[in-house]
């Protein structure tokens, strides 16, 4: 009898245990929901998509933990008062499985990792390994042949080679990533593995178990990297050949892989394994991938991610900002957003808007100040400039549909205001443009905006280009822009100044004429920054407001 008296008090002290591990567990996946919250708050607070890419899936993971631990704790608050001890017993069993076969340590772990990183583009993303032009390393098709000069300054384009179409790319084709960071200029890969595990993968892959020293002294040299198949390895291998072929401002991504359960120092084997890793697991030819491997106790790791408001304004600071530089060239359609009437107040839906124009009426209605949120953060505090083409461009359009406030705010922002003194200092300009705004202007914006000079013509890029002022892929993407486009993109990339412009596919044109015709893996061409969205004037009645720029 007393024996049954010990066992009902140990199961009843492995139940409040399990209590207490079920509430803990809810408390842990509450705490994640909450900052995946706080992050949902703060990115819309700064004009960003509410949510980044992929965080739903995590939030749905902690969703899922925090209803398992949740009904376990129910379950066991229930039983305090049970005489059924074998119903006691089944509970805590349950729950000792659930906590063994929980995500909820990796998805910590992870986000754990994520928080000491700042510039959030996306989590959970996976990229394809088939880069869009160019020899396949997975098709294994060689380069599509050109002309004798490679097409680059003729503007004859390669063959593209067939590589399956996104929707139908095999998984073992996408390299997956837990987050895009540093404005998406670095790809980030926790991987949990043990040590224990990783030396059993290790045996697994056919390592090759104590090399002699002067193996080791040559690894650097060495080609047979890829014949590696341990499973980081593969994965790290994988990591750079889709940084190869998915660049981010004409640039390879830096690949950042976290092993969070590795140290490194302790094993010899291991950090043989952790060298090959950084040399890129024998990736093969291609651009140069810079792949950073941080192992528990590195200075990354040592240091706790910093407090959660911390880490979330860093996740949330806008790497899209970053790249721009001190002066920003203007292109025709931000002019006209800085004029529209539909960007600077309350506008009624007319019978002569264009459906599109009602469309982004209701939208800065329904959305707030896309000034606000987009345009004056990217150009507060920088010198204004646009080619006399586009404020040529820009003047006509204003004299044939603006209405008298677009045409008003249109003298301001070029230095002329119809109710002021020529010459105005950028304050007053600034105060004169509130008068005509119901958001808030920025008050270090530097108009007037200058107007500067920029020439075109054929003869001139090709001299650009002999004068390596301009790469050699200048010629065939600018061969497929109109005069104006043209106009406002040669002079930015001559002079190394940021354009800005609304015309998110005139951006994406460039960036895969550049990746169709470039002559070596350093080429770049200009730096493109893109207004999310485009406006137009609300214009006059009875005229077409859908002049394009």
């Amino acid at each position: 009898m007393a024996h049954d008296d010990d066992n009902t008090e140990d199961l009843q002290v492995l139940a409040a245990t399990a209590t207490e591990k079920a509430e803990e567990m809810v408390r842990r996946a509450d705490q994640l929901m909450a900052e995946f919250q706080q992050l949902n708050d703060l990115r819309q607070a700064r004009g960003l998509v509410p949510v980044a890419a992929g965080q739903r899936s995590l939030r749905q993971v902690a969703g899922s933990e925090h209803a398992i631990f949740h009904k376990h704790l129910q379950d066991l608050q229930g039983s305090a008062d049970d005489d059924d001890d074998a119903r006691k017993a089944d509970l805590v069993k349950r729950l000792g499985v659930s906590l063994r076969c929980s995500n909820l340590p990796a998805l910590e772990a992870t986000w754990g990792v994520v928080k000491r990183c700042r510039g959030l583009e996306s989590l959970v993303f996976a990229f394809s390994r088939h880069p869009a032009f160019g020899a396949c390393s997975i098709c294994k098709r060689p380069p599509p042949r050109g002309p004798p000069d490679g097409g680059a300054v003729t503007g004859t384009k390669p063959r593209r080679k067939k590589c399956p179409p996104k929707n139908r790319q095999d998984p073992a084709d996408l390299a997956r990533v837990d987050a895009v960071v540093e404005g998406g200029t670095e790809w980030v890969r926790v991987l949990g593995i043990s040590e224990r595990s990783l030396l059993m993968h290790m045996a697994q892959g056919g390592w090759d178990w104590g090399a002699e020293e002067g193996e080791r002294e040559r690894e650097e040299e060495e080609d047979d990297d890829a014949d590696c198949d341990v499973s980081v390895a593969v994965t790290v291998r994988q990591l750079v050949e889709a940084a190869r072929a998915n660049r981010h401002d004409y640039r390879v991504p830096r690949v950042h892989v976290v092993l969070t359960r590795v140290a490194e120092g302790r094993d010899a084997e291991i950090d043989r394994l952790i060298r090959l890793l950084r040399r890129g697991a024998g990736a093969g030819a291609g651009a140069e991938v810079e792949v950073v491997v941080d192992c528990a106790g590195s200075a990354f790791l040592a240091a706790p991610p910093p407090p959660a408001d911390e880490a979330l304004r860093n996740l949330t600071d806008d790497g899209r900002l970053w790249g721009l530089t001190p002066t920003v060239n203007l292109d025709c359609t931000v002019l006209v957003t800085l004029a529209s009437d539909v960007t600077h107040g309350r506008v009624e839906v007319r019978p002569w808007h264009s459906r599109e124009t009602a469309r982004q009426v209701v939208d800065e209605l329904e959305q707030g100040s896309t000034l606000v949120r987009f345009l004056y953060p990217a150009l507060r505090g920088r010198r204004l400039v646009c080619t006399r083409a586009a404020a040529r461009r820009f003047g006509e359009i204003v004299d044939t549909i603006a209405t008298p406030t677009e045409a008003a705010r249109a003298a301001i922002i070029m230095g002329n205001p119809l109710s002021g003194p020529s010459g105005m200092s950028s304050p007053a300009l600034v105060a004169e443009l509130q008068t005509l705004s119901e958001h808030t202007v920025d008050p270090d914006l530097l108009f007037p905006i200058e107007v500067v000079d920029a020439k075109s013509p054929a003869d001139d890029i090709e001299s650009y280009i002999r004068s390596g002022r301009l790469p050699q892929v200048a010629a065939p993407v600018l061969a497929e822009m109109s005069e104006l486009n043209r106009d406002s993109h040669l002079y930015g990339w001559v002079q190394g100044v940021t354009t800005v412009t609304a015309n998110l596919s005139l951006a994406k044109q460039i960036a895969r004429l550049v990746e169709e015709h470039r002559t070596s893996d350093d080429e770049a061409g200009p730096k493109v920054w893109v207004h999310p969205v485009t406006r137009a004037l609300a214009a006059k009645e009875k005229r077409i407001d859908e002049a394009t720029p």
